[in-house]
């Protein structure tokens, strides 16, 4: 999960904030998440890193809570979990076989054109 924090008056990013996650899933007394802390990324410090995983299916309900120079706030986002179709991904890999097929044609193509231009030339 990626986070950036922004200030809303400003619209300007937040640099050094202590950003935490947590989480509760579809049966909340039962499936939570954290508190995690979100680090900044080492070359872009304005996003903040979280790694997290969710195993159940349903609504859940991220909350981010900030702690920064210009105060403390937190806001709720509801996301909905769902099954992973594998044919998205089958479709995907197919579609880059194919192109690198056609790339790998083409270039063969391009090199035996170029050979035999030089033997015509000798």
């Amino acid at each position: 999960m990626t986070l950036t924090v922004v200030d809303r008056l400003t619209r300007t990013v937040v640099l050094g904030a202590e950003t935490t996650v947590t989480a509760s899933g579809p049966d909340g007394s039962l499936m939570k998440i954290g508190p995690l802390r979100a680090t900044p990324d080492p070359m872009y410090p304005a996003f903040y890193e979280l790694d997290t995983a969710v195993s159940w299916l349903g609504s859940w309900t991220f909350t981010v809570a900030v702690d920064a120079n210009l105060g403390y706030g937190s806001a709720d986002f509801a996301i909905e979990v769902k099954k992973s179709n594998p044919i998205s991904g089958i479709v995907t890999a197919l579609t880059l076989l194919a192109f690198a097929s056609m790339f790998g044609i083409l270039v063969r193509i391009s090199l035996t054109k170029r050979s035999r231009s030089r033997k015509m030339i000798r």
